[in-house]
């Protein structure tokens, strides 16, 4: 198992990455789901978060209480023309993630 300071770091890391993201506007007028997959600067934003979700996915597989954020994480339904919702979850939860070990798992 990892110690406590890898994933201090990780979460650090994650949070560092996602806190200056600036999403791109979707324009809501006449919007169709294909509108969101032909949105460039959307659609690359929308994978790149999904992207750090799949790395937290594996962050939290590698921790002995990671189940629980695991399922926290994956519990959110991302709307269809914002990532805000998305991107503020996905900060949360390494917020969580990072409080739990600084209170906890401090070595």
């Amino acid at each position: 198992m990892k110690l406590t300071g890898f994933f201090i770091e990780k979460a650090e890391s994650f949070l560092e990455e996602l806190r200056p993201i600036k999403l791109a506007s979707f324009e809501f007028a006449e919007a169709t789901n294909d509108d969101a997959s032909n949105e460039p600067n959307f659609a690359s934003q929308t994978n790149e978060l999904n992207d750090i979700r799949f790395q937290m996915n594996l962050m939290f597989s590698e921790f002995d209480n990671g189940k629980l954020f695991n399922k926290k994480l994956n519990d959110f339904n991302k709307t269809l023309f914002d990532n805000t919702p998305f991107l503020k979850h996905l900060i949360n939860i390494n917020e969580l993630f990072l409080d739990y070990l600084i209170e906890y798992r401090v070595e």
